[in-house]
Parts: structure tokens; C-alpha cells; sequence
């Protein structure tokens, strides 16, 4: 099941491809992104536009440089990345030798990006990688304890993971992150807080949009639009019975690109644990 999920990382390269991020072009194309993309969205009836995707760079863009600068804001120099896929995210961060940085996947995943980073030549002494589900809360503890074994404090971050799990899924990565956040310190920053009524208005514009919603399910067993939350009243209440303070923050983010310059600011919630 969380394999299915983990397919959607191919499908973010591809879009990504299309944005100025450092590296993202590369690693899009040493993922085979494109043709991962086709064979994911590919049916009798059904192909998807893999040039029109580009339509969505700007959103991944602004997502991607909103959640990184808020991580940054939060001035701890350890990170662990939730979900990490096939962002660049951690071999940027680590260009800067101040900073660790430990990604965290299920094992596929997390060969395919190591083998990325070694063709790249961007196996930094202070990258690290975990390969395990971030579910296995005594399995992540211990691998944070590995990669960091100074009490420093961290910043936990993640972006398109919380949207394909159930609330209950959601609960049990708060749970785990918590526990990591209480014996080590810091914060966990996401853009993952998404309300059921903007899914909706996305996938609802057209019969193409409805075939993509119906494909995504088939494809991860998923529906995101009834994994979302239904506004961000429910949204805080679930971080606060998780054991959290939650603060949203509209974040405008860095953008190299034009296109993505007349975006509305990107919510991205910070939460520290109680």
C-alpha cells in the first residue's frame, strides 16, 4: 500500500523538472520521471499531458522554497526530512557544511535517491538517509539517534505525504514525530494541511480532472479529498489532541521564477510539541 503511494514521487520529479530548482531538472531524469509519470497516469482511455504538467510547476515551486525557508527560520542545523522522495532538498541543505541532513523513505525509494546522489556527485558527509516507514516511530527514533547522537534540536519537515494518509495515518506520524520532538527538541514544519473543499474544486473542474482523482485511487488506493481535512478549525483541533502548538503562516517563499511570482503566499504550519 505504501509502496502504491511512494510512486507519486516520480510523478512531483516530473512536474518539478519544469521549475528553476537546483537539481531538479537531473534528478527528474536519472529517475526516468517522465516515463514513470506516463505508466502511472497511462489507461485505454486515458493520457495524460506530460508537457501540459508544467501548468502545475509554479504551485510545486512556491512549495517547495516556502517549506524550506520556514525550516531555515526555525535556526536548528539538524534536519530529518519525513517522506523525502525525489526532492533536492536535502543535497541542497547539505551544500553548506553547518547543516545535516537525514532523509527519511521506505527502502526502494530510499536506494534510488542514494543512487542519485552518488551519480550527482552530491554524497555529502553530511547526508544521511534512513530507509524505513515513517509509521515505525521506534524505527525513525532510532535512526535520528544514529544520525545525531548529540541532543541537538531538530527540524522535522515534509511536504505531499500527510495527504494520502487517513487521520489515522496522520495521527500516528504525529504521534511519532512528537516523541521525537519531546526527547530531542525543536519543531516540524509541513505543507501538508490541505482542506477537502480546494481538493474538490480542483478535481471537479472537468472530466479530465475527475479521470485524474479516479487514476490517483487506483494508482494508491487513496483518495485524497477524503484523507483532507475539512477547514483549518479541524485542522488545528487535530494537531492540539496530537499534543502540539500549531501555528499557520501564509509564506510567500524564494522564487528564481517568474511564473511562480504571482502566486498567493503558501500556508506552511509550524508545530512544536506541548
Amino acid at each position: 500500500m505504501y509502496e502504491q503511494i511512494s510512486s507519486t514521487a516520480h510523478v512531483i520529479a516530473h512536474i518539478r523538472s519544469f521549475t528553476n530548482i537546483p537539481y531538479a531538472g537531473t534528478i527528474a531524469l536519472l529517475a526516468h520521471a517522465r516515463e514513470e509519470t506516463a505508466a502511472f497516469y497511462h489507461r485505454d482511455d486515458f493520457d495524460v499531458d506530460l508537457d501540459g504538467m508544467q501548468k502545475l510547476a509554479p504551485w510545486i515551486e512556491q512549495r517547495f522554497y516556502s517549506l524550506h525557508q520556514r525550516a531555515l527560520r526555525q535556526g536548528h542545523n539538524d534536519y530529518v526530512e519525513l517522506a523525502s522522495g525525489l526532492s533536492p532538498g536535502g543535497i541542497l541543505r547539505t551544500e553548506e557544511s553547518e547543516n545535516r541532513y537525514l532523509e527519511v523513505d521506505l527502502p526502494e525509494m530510499i536506494a534510488q535517491k542514494k543512487k542519485i546522489a552518488e551519480q550527482l556527485e552530491a554524497t555529502h558527509p553530511n547526508l544521511g538517509f534512513a530507509a524505513l516507514s515513517v509509521l515505525d516511530g521506534a524505527a525513525l527514533l532510532k535512526a535520528v539517534q544514529a544520525a545525531y547522537p548529540e541532543m541537538h534540536e531538530l527540524t522535522v519537515l515534509n511536504e505531499g505525504l500527510l495527504q494520502y494518509l487517513t487521520h489515522e495515518e496522520k495521527r500516528t506520524v504525529a504521534d511519532n514525530v512528537r516523541r521525537l520532538l519531546r526527547f530531542r527538541g525543536g519543531t516540524w514544519v509541513t505543507t501538508d494541511i490541505v482542506y477537502k473543499n480546494e481538493l474538490l474544486e480542483g478535481y471537479e473542474q472537468n472530466d479530465k480532472t475527475r479521470r485524474v482523482r479516479q487514476i490517483m485511487f487506483e494508482n494508491t488506493g487513496r483518495d485524497m479529498v477524503e484523507c483532507a481535512f475539512e477547514n483549518e478549525a479541524e485542522a488545528h483541533a487535530f494537531m492540539e489532541s496530537a499534543g502540539f502548538f500549531a501555528t499557520r503562516y501564509w509564506q510567500k517563499g524564494r522564487f528564481d521564477s517568474p511564473r511562480a511570482s504571482h502566486l498567493e503566499h503558501q500556508q506552511v504550519w509550524v508545530m512544536s510539541s506541548r
